[in-house]
């Protein structure tokens, strides 16, 4: 993940409109031609409201961000560099807001042992298949993953997901797996009643 930049843009910060003048509508669709030379009111324009826009998308994201007690990945924020590695946290117990930021390579299977576990992933994040025919293995109740990509499960056999008989109530949501996949999710060992939740998922062809 790249690393997050420490200055702004600050451009024309006052709105002065003595310095900034916007292009009227039909100068924004058609964008400036060859030979053409922008006034410094225009030009002062386009930094200024790139400035405000990138200003916006940075608090909206981090206050997004704020609200995960865990963040994979290996950027600035991140507290773990893999799943796994926060389930082995100690300090960490049931009922955490979980980040996936990077590409998770499963070269065995991840255990997702506390309750309550809310795995959203960023989009673009997949979960590929590494040594281990099973991705990840829920074994405790009402725990998330939402967006997540699994793809490399393609061998008879595997098996993107798989829960135990603790598994119950757990949601997978937004998620998408190899067509060929024996099971995409194996809830089989779940007690009836206290099946998961699995809509919006995508068979990938």
């Amino acid at each position: 993940m790249a690393t997050k930049p420490t200055k702004q843009l600050d451009w024309a910060t006052d709105a002065d409109p003595a310095k900034i003048d916007e292009p009227i509508a039909a100068k924004r669709e058609l964008g400036y031609v060859a030979n053409e030379r922008p006034t410094f009111k225009s030009h002062n324009w386009i930094f200024h409201i790139t400035d405000q826009w990138i200003k916006y998308l940075e608090e909206t994201t981090d206050t997004n961000t704020s609200i995960y007690t865990v963040i994979v990945g290996s950027g600035d924020d991140a507290t773990h560099a893999t799943l796994q590695d926060a389930v082995n946290d100690g300090t960490l117990g049931t009922n955490q807001w979980v980040l996936i930021q990077e590409d998770q390579t499963i070269n065995t299977a991840i255990s997702l042992t506390k309750a309550g576990w809310r795995i959203h992933c960023r989009p673009g994040v997949v979960f590929t298949r590494g040594a281990a025919s099973n991705g990840i293995s829920i074994e405790a109740a009402s725990v998330e993953i939402i967006d997540g990509r699994f793809v490399g499960y393609t061998t008879g056999g595997d098996k993107a997901i798989t829960m135990t008989v603790a598994a119950e109530y757990c949601k997978v949501v937004g998620s998408r797996f190899a067509a060929s996949t024996d099971t995409e999710v194996d809830d089989s060992l779940v007690p009836a009643g206290k099946k998961p939740v699995i809509s919006q998922t995508i068979s990938e062809v």
